[in-house]
């Protein structure tokens, strides 16, 4: 699937995800991985990753951050 995070003006942020279930919501989930170079981000960033469970997004400093999922290989 494909990831573009976009921030609003300056700002800072991390996304990550896991493979976990979230069934017992996300404050459970132990293995968060990072996406790579969207760690500590200050500008719009498209990644491709793997089919995921969950996606987390940390606005570090900001406004906000628009996420964009969309779905390759169809």
């Amino acid at each position: 699937m494909g990831l573009t995070a976009t921030p609003t003006g300056a700002g800072n942020y991390d996304v990550a995800y896991t493979n976990e279930p979230i069934g017992n919501g996300a404050a459970n989930v132990t293995d968060w991985v990072d996406v790579t170079d969207m760690s500590a981000a200050t500008a719009q960033a498209s990644k491709a990753i793997d089919p995921v469970t969950c996606i987390r997004v940390t606005l570090n400093s900001g406004t906000s951050v628009k996420i964009d999922i969309s779905q390759s290989d169809v």
